[in-house]
């Protein structure tokens, strides 16, 4: 589920920023497609922006191009637009970067300035007087204008601090929902340009809040805002869903803010660093809505397709000729590294998931890469468990690692070993003998005890069942099963594996657990294997057998297996028959905590609802008895 973080509108520090300037008439060079594999056509670029971001955007090339000509054209045009603005601070410091590199025409405009300062002085004054008498008359409607406006002049001369702080005290004077978005929208504006995103954020929430006034133009706007946000936070999942909620009225009615290109540059490069090939499939290609995005930047376009079907070289041929100008764009210069490498780790996994074997000459001519830079990437991603497989380096083939079969069905038997002992953990000693139609206590004791055993790690072990006052009174019932628990948890192996051996074959007698006594037994087994090695760095297994009471060499087929399915992390010399610990992957181990408690919480919360629906229903269901 999206959720988009919450945040307040504090009031923030003044910070100068760059001004806005008249619109441009060329309303054609707007939809020409500006990004690719050519030096950046500032000119075009920059008719695609207006107010400050155009300037912002200009001043932002002219930093980071690296090249003198087209530095000298981004503050040529910079100049140019400043002085269809008021901003004369911002004039100042183009003017000093410029440093008469582009001669008389683009030099120190003093009386321009003092011009300005002049007007501004005025204009505040005025201003000053209006807000100070709607408030002695307590119109709040005029006093919401006043505000307005002086958030408009503080914005026009680069006051953010000051803009933003005027815009969101109209708050206490709206009286419609329309004057909410308009507080947003204004808030959100001066927001993105001090680059406080996590006002954006709140602003778009608060703006969303007010259905009754959003019209389509506005939710599109609200949806690319939001995605910046998104992106700004590296949450680049979520910020490819807004961009691609973004609708096509968006068209060029915020081109204060964000061309309708950026729209399908930054929603498409999210998607393919984020999506799956179903949601890229469904939510980018078979998109409509993004579609007429996608057709303003051809190489979006292409380069996404090229992905779908596979065509890697051609798909990183064109991410490489955009990334470049990419590192121009003031919102995604910080991110194109990130995205380019989650992109191309997902093309190489997407690649080899269909084969049982790779050639890697192949695979590298496809990624036009060599072989040996393409087997350090590869590497990588084995080592992530990114693709399951494994490398021949001598004869350069990639071969596929089959799932697991056995394992699998261990983590499913686990699983659900894991839900039955909590329901059995959770029985009540009043049940007594008062269910002895269905079970008696003594099978409480040994279906949860087993299960607990097989499912439970030794902190749980010790919390809910050594320690549960409830279960133990059951567990008095059978004392085999409360001795081979307490043998299991203070590390005496041979001795629970022995009560486990005598207690075999009745079991395969019981109606309900004979099906399962095999599972049981060797999950058992397998955790206090692991539970032993966990302390050591080294362990002698001629020490190991003896406390296992088995023979060596069938004591290295169990570890073997362990080691193999990655539940111990070890290797064997089995020359010196001793078993040597392998330091874990912190990064590997940290993703499975991750995916486990996930997994978790995403359980838990299936079962809450279908036990809430039940009960919503009044609906009962029993289980039919086996015969």
């Amino acid at each position: 589920m999206d959720a988009e973080d919450e945040a307040t509108g504090h009031m923030i520090e003044e910070e100068e920023i760059y001004v806005n300037g008249g619109e441009d008439g060329d309303e054609s060079k707007r939809h020409r497609p500006i990004i690719s594999g050519e030096q950046l056509d500032i000119e075009a670029y920059a008719a695609l922006y207006t107010g400050r971001t155009k300037i912002s955007r200009l001043l932002f090339i002219a930093e980071k191009c690296g090249n003198a000509s087209m530095q000298l054209d981004a503050l040529r045009m910079a100049y140019d637009e400043i002085k269809k603005g008021e901003n004369t601070q911002l004039f100042r410091e183009v003017v000093a970067k410029i440093d008469g590199r582009l001669g008389p025409n683009y030099g120190p405009d003093n009386a321009w300035a003092d011009a300005v300062d002049r007007r501004a002085e005025l204009r505040k004054e005025k201003l000053e007087n209006e807000l100070n008498a709607y408030r002695t008359n307590l119109i709040k409607e005029s006093i919401r204008m006043g505000y307005n406006d002086f958030g408009d002049f503080y914005f026009a001369h680069g006051q953010l601090g000051d803009a933003f702080k005027n815009y969101v005290r109209t708050r206490d004077y709206c009286t419609t929902s329309k004057h909410i978005v308009h507080m947003c929208l204004n808030a959100i504006l001066v927001s993105i340009e001090m680059g406080q995103f996590t006002h954006v954020t709140s602003y778009v929430s608060k703006a969303e809040q007010s259905q009754d006034a959003l019209d389509s133009i506005t939710i599109a706007k609200l949806r690319c805002t939001a995605g910046l946000a998104l992106l700004e936070g590296k949450k680049y999942k979520l910020a490819a869903r807004k961009f691609l909620e973004t609708g096509p009225d968006l068209g060029n009615s915020y081109t204060e803010v964000i061309a309708p290109q950026d729209v399908a540059t930054y929603g498409g490069l999210c998607a393919l660093a984020s999506f799956d090939r179903a949601e890229l499939k469904s939510k980018v290609i078979d998109n409509i809505n993004f579609r007429n995005f996608l057709e303003l930047v051809p190489e979006i376009r292409e380069l996404i397709n090229d992905f779908y079907t596979s065509h890697y070289a051609s798909c990183l041929e064109y991410l490489g000729n955009l990334k470049a100008n990419l590192f121009l764009d003031i919102h995604l210069h910080d991110h194109v590294e990130t995205l380019y490498e989650q992109i191309r780790n997902k093309a190489l996994i997407q690649y080899t998931h269909p084969f049982v074997s790779v050639d890697l000459h192949m695979m590298a001519n496809a990624f036009n890469t060599s072989v040996s830079s393409l087997e350090k990437e590869l590497e990588a991603l084995i080592t992530n468990n990114q693709i399951q497989a494994r490398i021949d380096s001598h004869n350069k083939i990639l071969y596929a690692r089959h799932a697991d079969q056995r394992n699998a069905t261990f983590q499913r038997v686990l699983q659900t070993g894991c839900e039955f002992d909590r329901e059995f953990l959770e029985t009540g000693p009043d049940l007594g003998n008062s269910y002895t139609e269905v079970i008696a206590p003594q099978d409480v004791a040994t279906y949860g005890g087993l299960c607990a055993l097989a499912s439970f790690d030794r902190a749980e072990l010790k919390s809910k069942v050594i320690d549960n006052i409830n279960f133990r009174n059951f567990l008095e019932l059978v004392p085999e099963i409360r001795e081979l628990i307490n043998d299991f948890y203070t590390s005496h192996y041979a001795s629970c594996l022995e009560y486990l051996g005598n207690l075999k074959a009745n079991l395969l007698l019981d109606i309900h657990l004979h099906d399962h006594v095999e599972t049981l037994y060797e999950q058992i087994r397998n955790k206090a294997l692991i539970q032993y090695t966990h302390p050591f760095v080294s362990v002698d297994l001629h020490m190991m057998a003896n406390a296992f009471n088995t023979s060596v060499s069938s004591l290295e087929k169990e570890l073997e297996a362990l080691i193999t399915n990655n539940q111990i992390q070890a290797r064997i010399d089995s020359h010196n028959k001793i078993l040597y610990a392998r330091h874990a992957d912190q990064r590997n181990t940290t993703f499975q905590r991750v995916l486990q408690t996930g997994c978790e919480f995403d359980r838990e919360v299936r079962s809450m609802l279908l036990r809430a629906n039940l009960i919503k229903h009044e609906f009962n269901l029993k289980a039919s008895r086996k015969h």
